[in-house]
């Protein structure tokens, strides 16, 4: 999270009328977490938002505006919206001596020069209105949307730009939090409503660190997707596309101040119960075989989530698993790789030859 400093000022705020929701680039209610926020909120948002977007250094804020208000104002800002300039880590809440709870203004500070934060805008919409499918719609648009972000990046904590959404969609390198902005452009220039998530995660090694991640709407419910942690160095999986709340918060747990994006309804439109890949573990065996049916004819990858059991010890039965396939009349004879997520229950399987 960006650090927030303080300012004390003694001033008289010219009182400004709220304006309407922010003019976004795309339609606007694909904006989650905005309609949680109270109308006072929204107003400061759209305040705040209009400022940024003109590159104002100080933004003045309505006359009695609440400073609680202004800094829950100032961090969604921060977060939602993967259009707007960099900015620098430290952004100041000023607010009058004799009322600490009233905010005056916000001042901003950018990393770059207003024309080349607008070069910067304007190559990543232009690249994410590029990267639309046709005729696609829905958790289709998704996960292709997901899979061309994925392949197309590179983790990189010192890249420039690697925490915008501009240094993964132009630069093609980035840490989570470009990542997940540039997912959320690619969605909502799509038309899928979604929004940025920060918190921790537990990585492999029961390490927790600071991540970002995205949370979608698809038919009314919200689902969780890290691109991240999707991007693996031997390629693409979909262990964290589109889990159930349940799913995430083994590993992902949201700031306390997170807004509220949605209703989580249940796991249907995760990756594998979606396509057929999720079994339980007395299941997994017929499963497994009968997709290996499927090696060679178009497709040498198989995925699948484990909803019981274990998923290591699963991947520790594939050599057997294929003598079985073999001797029942199938012929794959060669090599394959695997990789496991213990975490998700989840095995993707590729067939080497």
């Amino acid at each position: 999270m960006k650090r927030l400093s303080l300012l004390i000022l003694l001033l008289m705020a010219l009182p400004l009328s709220a304006l309407a929701v922010p003019s976004t680039p795309y339609v606007s209610s694909t904006v989650l977490g905005y309609d949680s926020l109270t109308p006072a909120v929204q107003s400061l948002v759209d305040v705040i938002y209009e400022g940024v977007s003109s590159h104002r250094e100080t933004i003045s804020l309505p006359g009695g505006s609440k400073y609680n208000d202004a800094d829950q104002a100032v961090r969604f800002v921060l977060q939602a919206y993967p259009e707007l300039p960099e900015t620098a880590n430290s952004w100041t809440i000023s607010y009058y001596s004799n009322h600490p709870d009233e905010a005056t203004s916000v001042t901003v500070s950018y990393m770059r020069s207003q024309a080349e934060d607008q070069r910067r805008q304007d190559q990543a919409l232009a690249r994410a209105k590029a990267l639309q499918p046709q005729d696609l719609s829905g958790f289709e648009l998704e996960l292709q949307l997901h899979d061309t972000l994925c392949a197309a990046t590179v983790y990189n904590l010192q890249a420039d730009g690697c925490s915008t959404a501009w240094g993964a969609l132009v630069g093609g390198q980035a840490l989570c939090e470009g990542y997940a902005k540039a997912f959320t452009l690619l969605c909502r220039v799509g038309g899928i409503p979604c929004g940025v998530i920060s918190g921790v995660a537990m990585d492999t090694d029961g390490s927790v660190q600071n991540h970002a991640w995205v949370e979608v709407e698809l038919g009314g419910a919200v689902y969780t997707v890290d691109p991240t942690w999707d991007d693996q160095e031997f390629g693409v999986v979909h262990y964290y596309f589109n889990l159930s709340r349940e799913e995430a918060n083994r590993d992902h747990q949201a700031d306390a101040d997170t807004p509220v994006m949605g209703q989580d309804a249940g796991d249907a439109m995760e990756y594998h119960r979606y396509l057929g890949l999720a079994c339980t573990q007395s299941e997994a065996d017929s499963l497994f075989l009968s997709l290996l049916g499927q090696v060679g004819q178009g497709s040498d990858l198989i995925e699948l989530r484990l909803t019981q059991g274990s998923a290591t010890a699963f991947a520790q039965r594939l050599g057997d698993l294929l003598d079985r396939y073999n001797r029942s009349g199938g012929s794959l004879y060669g090599s394959y790789t695997y990789s496991v997520n213990e975490e998700q229950g989840c095995l993707r399987f590729l067939w080497e030859g």
